[in-house]
């Protein structure tokens, strides 16, 4: 059979051209987006200097000495979706505590695939029960120079920097969060049902899930009691960033043996705009056109941008060998392994 007659050719070859269709409307694009990168650079400057007086500090001695390194570029990623979902709802956040939420959810990551047993299954429950004090232990994992205890160091900063009762929706969604991450962590690592096939709509489920809670406890970190609507935005929000996480990491997974509904090519860019339309359709209705509008425009970006990788270089965007200082918009697409 030659490669025309094989099935799926042809869905393949229409992913493509509508790839470089959507591709060909950058520059159209570039003329409402470009003016914005100046406050984002403004924003990853303030998100830099944050991290570098408040999560650098708290990582522990012993381990990789460039671990802040490497970091850096996820907290700041983090960081900045915090900044902005807080403008869109008219919140405010300090750079430190967006900082140090984006550094925790990455080595939390981390922390479970070190820890991926028994183990990892109460650690967030046992962390939530465990005194807020920046000086109180943690329970977990035995102290050592790994993910678990990074993130226990700065789980507990954000433990100090925020309340449980003020905020509840954050607090009340890491339980569901960090069962969905075992579930995901379990289904990636194999990625079939009972009969060995390839469940992509499984993988799609599983990170629609983690991404929409994920973005449940960190919006919840600035928007403390959202109305049933605003829940569900901040879940298709979730989403559909995790859903462009997976689409960059492509060649990423594919290199770890990580299944996800990208590397299964059951993730087309179509999907993607289809989820950040609806996604911006429901923003403006919630916040109005004058809010959404930059946000989704800095969501537009990210997917155009993460796109244009992918077909240039046909995997993720390259990590630089050394951290772009001081942050600015190259830093938010540098994949840079962690810990790992």
């Amino acid at each position: 059979m030659s490669a025309a007659d094989r099935p799926g050719t042809d869905a393949a070859r229409r992913n493509v051209r509508g790839n470089v269709r959507r591709l060909l409307r950058l520059p159209g694009l570039a003329v409402r987006l470009l003016p914005a990168l100046p406050g984002v650079n403004a924003d990853c400057d303030a998100l830099a200097a944050a991290y570098t007086g408040t999560v650098a500090p708290l990582l522990p001695e012993g381990g990789d000495p460039r671990l802040a390194d490497r970091l850096l570029p996820w907290a700041v990623q983090g960081g900045l979706l915090l900044v902005r979902h807080a403008r869109l709802t008219g919140h405010t956040v300090d750079p430190a505590t967006a900082v140090l939420a984006g550094a925790f959810t990455r080595l939390y990551d981390d922390a479970l695939d070190e820890h991926a047993g028994p183990s990892a299954a109460d650690l967030v429950n046992d962390w939530l029960a465990a005194p807020a004090a920046a000086d109180a232990p943690l329970p977990g994992p035995a102290p050592g120079p790994g993910a678990a205890r990074a993130a226990a160091s700065l789980f507990r900063a954000l433990r100090a920097r925020t309340d449980p009762d003020r905020h509840r929706t954050a607090y009340a969604a890491l339980p569901a969060l960090h069962a969905a991450q075992l579930a995901s962590v379990r289904l990636t690592a194999n990625g079939r049902d009972a009969a060995g096939r390839a469940d992509a709509a499984a993988l799609l489920d599983a990170s629609r899930t983690k991404g929409g809670l994920g973005m449940l406890v960190l919006g919840g970190l600035v928007q403390h009691a959202p109305s049933a609507a605003q829940r569900e935005a901040l879940l298709a929000l979730g989403a559909f960033l995790q859903l462009v996480d997976d689409y960059q990491d492509r060649a990423v997974d594919l290199r770890a043996g990580v299944m996800t509904a990208a590397t299964l090519d059951a993730l087309p860019l179509r999907l993607l705009h289809e989820e950040l339309d609806a996604l911006d359709r429901r923003l403006t209705s919630l916040y109005g056109p004058r809010r959404a509008r930059p946000f989704v425009d800095g969501l537009t970006c990210w997917l155009y941008l993460t796109a244009l990788a992918r077909l240039v270089g046909r995997g993720a965007v390259p990590a630089p060998e050394r951290p772009v200082r001081p942050p600015s918009v190259p830093t938010l697409f540098a994949r840079r392994e962690v810990i790992r």
